[in-house]
């Protein structure tokens, strides 16, 4: 029977609370007086869901080393799995008085950045495992 340690997922346990972090915490980043750039969130949420998906890959094949050929219908889940991480992320800001709220574009970006990880990813991840 297999163990099923944190540490066997560290990357994406660690990636998961950066992201709680970032997004559900009042002020997370104090910007200190520095000009905000206009629409620099939405990249950032691309980001942190595409390093989401990125990390769920990397320990995907990290783990699975007898069979680490990763098919449509589980990339699809994985993908699907950050999607669905950024849209209870943006209910949950909504639904908290924290002075932050969800916004759909937000979600957007966070779709788009699992996306864009799904089909990047995957072909990195495996040239690091060949070495």
């Amino acid at each position: 029977m297999r163990q099923y340690k944190i540490t066997r997922y560290l990357p994406t346990a660690i990636t998961t609370a950066i992201i709680l972090y970032l997004t559900l915490f009042p002020d997370p980043v104090p910007t200190g007086g520095i000009p905000i750039i206009p629409g620099i969130d939405k990249f950032v949420h691309a980001i942190m869901f595409g390093g989401f998906v990125s990390a769920i890959l990397f320990d995907y094949y990290r783990t699975n080393p007898s069979y680490r050929r990763l098919t449509k219908k589980k990339l699809a889940i994985f993908t699907l799995s950050g999607c669905m991480f950024g849209g209870i992320i943006e209910i949950i800001q909504q639904l908290m008085d924290i002075g932050r709220s969800g916004d759909w574009l937000d979600f957007i970006a966070d779709c788009t950045g699992c996306i864009i990880a799904a089909m990047t990813a995957p072909p990195v991840i495996k040239r690091i495992f060949r070495k």
